[in-house]
């Protein structure tokens, strides 16, 4: 027999934590380590807003598939949305003021139009474990490496304007199970940052 996905359509969610909270656990009694999680569901036309979280991930998105209208993440001490053995479309997300990465997608097929992101203490965004990631334009102001594509995953952005980054883009393997990575941008600004390119993984800027 087999059990069909849960299904949330046209749902507006929200989700206001406290930051300054003591938690000293990063996961819960299941394992999992968003103050949001979803898990096994499908979605469609869903908007997603969380303020002041002190979890592992302010949103973590696990095994479902569908489309996320917006997701607006602001204040995360860790990482703000994490995506995991997915497949979603997701048109406008902003994510700012994040301890750790803004926004890491493994292990599935994720397409995001338009993303714009601001102060990510690590990484803008992280694409790892054989993903396929595209969007249509990245506005990114101050992190430490805009864009890292790693692990065998495949990326494509249109339009990707970068801001106070030490890297502008990393594309390496970092798990030896895979292999390296490609990312083809099609318009690149970045007013300062280096592009950093492991031996066996592929940057493609056409302008």
């Amino acid at each position: 027999s087999s059990i069909k996905k849960a299904k949330l359509k046209n749902f507006n969610i929200s989700i206001d934590g406290n930051q300054y909270g003591n938690s000293s656990f990063r996961q819960d009694e299941y394992l999992l380590t968003g103050c949001l999680t979803f898990y096994n569901l499908e979605v469609e036309n869903i908007s997603i807003v969380s303020r002041n979280t002190n979890c592992e991930d302010a949103i973590n998105i696990i095994n479902s598939f569908g489309s996320i209208k917006s997701i607006d993440i602001s204040n995360s001490l860790f990482d703000g949305l994490d995506l995991d053995f997915s497949n979603i479309n997701i048109k406008e997300a902003y994510i700012s003021n994040v301890g750790n990465d803004c926004l890491d997608l493994s292990a599935g097929e994720y397409f995001i139009e338009k993303i714009i992101l601001f102060v990510c203490e690590d990484k803008g965004i992280s694409v790892g474990e054989n993903t396929g990631f595209k969007s249509e334009a990245i506005e990114l102001t101050n992190s430490n490496i805009g864009i890292a594509i790693k692990d065998s995953s495949q990326s494509e952005v249109n339009i990707l304007n970068i801001d106070e980054s030490e890297y502008c883009t990393a594309i390496y393997r970092k798990k030896q199970e895979f292999m390296g990575s490609n990312l083809t941008i099609e318009k690149l600004n970045c007013t300062s940052g280096v592009n950093y390119v492991q031996k066996g993984s592929v940057l493609d800027v056409r302008s």
